[in-house]
């Protein structure tokens, strides 16, 4: 018999945070994992991005060939395709070959289970499920139909139903979000017991360590620095360890492991890029309008009401997001991801005019802003 494969995505793991937890006993098998593991940071996949490093992880391309390098298509000008049942139909399954398609030419059976985007599942030699942004009610989230026939409360996603902002504050809220969270992991082990040994590989992406930090990093810090915390959050990890131990001790002795992150979380200062790119005299005409009708709407609303209608007014910070879809490329030189300015990177027109000098510019101002931003912190 071949040796079996396993790929074990922690979606937004930090070493930080994995190191800390592990060394603090609450992970023991990730402890004797790290004890004998290679290990490092790799530069493969830029931008660091959750989309972009998934799907480079499974084709094996870089962005430049598979395109894929944000949530949306990266032309802001090209139609969004919003379809309900099939949301995210650009990302290329079919177009470009996955892993698992390569495994499954050589006959070998392969899950792949909770793979991000992964809408609708393809049809693989073994099973395949979705992960995040996936239809929860929908038949094409998983393959073959039936697969989770024994498994009704199965969520592709956990949804939380107040803002993140708001979950650190409201403990009912928080409580129910973990335990839900742990749940659909302890749900996973279930699964994988009825079918990994049917498998010659397994790729498997955990979704904690993002939505916990997600929701509150420094919580997520604190527990990786002490070893206690939440009970729903320590239980939340130690579901995703039990999964781990239960996977090594699938493989054998003679199996292989492979642990991958697709990016990690830190609690650097924050700040509004569509502003910033105003103040080096960079301005997209899409979004410069939508941005100060925000500001206008915003500095009106007491600051008692902001904090009950949290969940509104991130909605209506979201709504931004929509209006570059009909931008001009011709006057549009520069716009971030989400063009409300939570966004990470930016989108340079290919076509700009001076295009190295305007990428210089930004790169020269931003350097300058994190000289000055480290020198107050200083003092």
């Amino acid at each position: 018999m071949a040796s079996r494969i396993a790929v074990f995505g922690l979606d937004g793991a930090s070493f930080e945070i994995v190191e800390g937890l592990a060394s603090s006993g609450l992970l023991p098998n990730m402890a004797e994992l790290l004890k004998t593991a290679g290990r490092g940071v790799l530069n493969s996949t830029i931008p660091i991005y959750t989309v972009p490093s998934w799907v480079t992880c499974w084709s094996g391309v870089s962005p430049k060939t598979h395109g894929v390098l944000y949530w949306r298509q990266v032309s802001p000008w090209l139609p969004w395709r919003d379809d309900a049942e099939d949301p995210f139909s650009f990302v290329p399954f079919g177009k470009l070959p996955m892993i698992w398609d390569f495994y499954g030419e050589i006959g070998l059976e392969v899950g792949c289970l909770d793979i991000p985007l992964g809408f609708p599942a393809p049809d693989i030699k073994g099973f395949f499920t979705g992960g995040i942004m996936a239809p929860p009610n929908s038949d094409r989230m998983y393959n073959p139909p039936g697969l989770l026939g024994n498994y009704p409360q199965w969520l592709p996603e956990v949804v939380k139903d107040i803002h993140s902002q708001a979950l650190r504050q409201d403990k009912d809220q928080r409580s129910k979000y973990l335990t839900q969270l742990g749940d659909q992991v302890e749900m996973r082990r279930q699964f994988l017991t009825e079918h990994l040994d049917s498998l010659d590989v397994l790729i498997y992406v955990n979704v904690i360590p993002d939505r916990v930090s997600h929701m509150d990093f420094a919580a997520l810090r604190k527990l990786a620095q002490s070893g206690k915390g939440e009970p729903e959050l320590e239980r939340c990890w130690r579901e995703t360890d039990l999964l781990i131990g239960q996977v090594i001790d699938w493989l054998g002795d003679d199996g292989h492991l492979m642990c991958v992150s697709d990016h990690g979380f830190d609690s650097g200062k924050r700040f509004n890029m569509m502003r910033w790119l105003e103040k080096i005299g960079i301005e997209s005409p899409t979004s410069a309008k939508a941005l100060k009708l925000q500001r206008k709407i915003g500095s009106h609303i007491p600051p008692k009401m902001k904090e009950r209608l949290s969940d509104a007014i991130r909605k209506f910070r979201s709504i931004p997001d929509y209006l570059p879809l009909t931008a001009d490329p011709n006057n549009t030189l520069v716009w971030p991801a989400i063009v409300d300015g939570r966004a990470s990177y930016l989108f340079i027109n290919p076509d700009a005019p001076d295009k190295e000098y305007l990428i210089k510019k930004i790169i020269d101002f931003y350097m300058k802003s994190k000289k000055i931003i480290k020198s107050k912190r200083k003092k």
